[in-house]
């Protein structure tokens, strides 16, 4: 199982049902290595730090918090794609558009979303692999949200 690292209160939101794209500004080739996870269960790691645009912080940080099937990963061709997924991915109009010479914004979609209790690892940018043993507890807390 892989991981993805997520900013609270982003996380949250997402196992939570709420948020159902999480975007990114990845290159090409980073893309193209996370294709293969389309289709699998992924982990939702609460990431240690907080999206200080959000105002004040809530939940927890620096752990696993739940789980969502990685259906599709969207590569936005212009700003009105990304505006018409506004509602789903809950950018607001302060949203990191600009982009490095060879990126694109993409939004990884996520479906059924489950929670589970606290999983303390540490996490790291991209998708990361799970070991066995933290697989084993996470997939046993899981609930629907």
């Amino acid at each position: 199982m892989y991981a993805l690292s997520i900013k609270q209160p982003w996380a949250d939101l997402i196992v939570l049902g709420h948020k159902t794209i999480e975007t990114r500004n990845w290159n090409q080739a980073r893309i193209a290595r996370a294709r293969f996870l389309v289709g699998q269960t992924i982990a939702i790691h609460a990431s240690k730090t907080w999206d200080k645009t959000c105002g004040s912080s809530f939940g927890v940080r620096g752990c696993v918090i739940g789980i969502a099937q990685l259906a599709e990963i969207k590569i936005y061709q212009n700003l009105g794609q990304f505006a018409d997924d506004r509602d789903l991915h809950l950018c607001g109009a302060d949203c990191n558009l600009i982009l490095k010479p060879g990126q694109k914004k993409i939004g990884f979609v996520l479906m059924d979303p489950e929670r589970c209790d606290p999983v303390y690892l540490k996490g790291r940018p991209g998708f990361w692999r799970i070991s066995t043993t933290d697989r084993a507890k996470i997939i046993g807390l899981a609930k629907p949200h």
